[in-house]
């Protein structure tokens, strides 16, 4: 279900529905959708062992008050003033699976606490909606890196979009 307030685009999606990291991989397998990068976290995500129904904001950081380029600790910080929440990690991965009718080149930054990899780096969850010439994917499960500043891709815009808890 998805539903617009003030411009901000909620919608509601279950966690619980896939209950491990192997059972995502091959749902994602029979689904041909690509896990890019994310791979490398997947086993970290604590999966929902019952299925429970959640509200997600989609909102541009231009939702949040940006008007110029800003960091990930800037976004969540505002976000959080706002009254948002950062999301489960769940969230990535079972947005990805829910959300069939997502926009073309539209990324969808999921707002969470980083996970720190084996690679020793942290990473987040993005959902990608890509229809390309050159790849037979075009709903992929990607995640931006983070530097244990959580400083560097400073250069998140006004227009792109990030997924929010609601608190409604």
């Amino acid at each position: 279900m998805i539903y617009a307030q003030k411009g901000i685009v909620k919608r509601t999606i279950t966690l619980g529905t896939i209950k491990s990291a192997d059972a995502y991989r091959a749902m994602s397998r029979k689904l041909n959708y690509g896990l890019e990068r994310a791979d490398r976290i997947l086993n970290q995500v604590p999966f929902a062992q019952t299925e429970t129904q959640v509200t997600i904001c989609i909102l541009t950081l231009r939702d949040l008050g940006f008007d110029t380029n800003v960091t990930y600790k800037q976004v969540c910080q505002r976000a959080l003033q706002m009254g948002y929440h950062l999301c489960p990690a769940e969230v990535g991965p079972a947005l990805r699976l829910q959300y069939t009718n997502q926009p073309n080149w539209v990324p969808l930054d999921i707002a969470m606490q980083p996970i720190l990899a084996q690679d020793g780096n942290m990473y987040t969850f993005a959902v990608e909606h890509i229809n390309s010439s050159s790849d037979t994917r075009s709903n992929w499960l990607d995640c931006d890196f983070w530097d244990s500043s959580m400083e560097n891709w400073a250069s998140w815009f006004p227009n792109d979009h990030f997924v929010f808890m609601c608190s409604k």
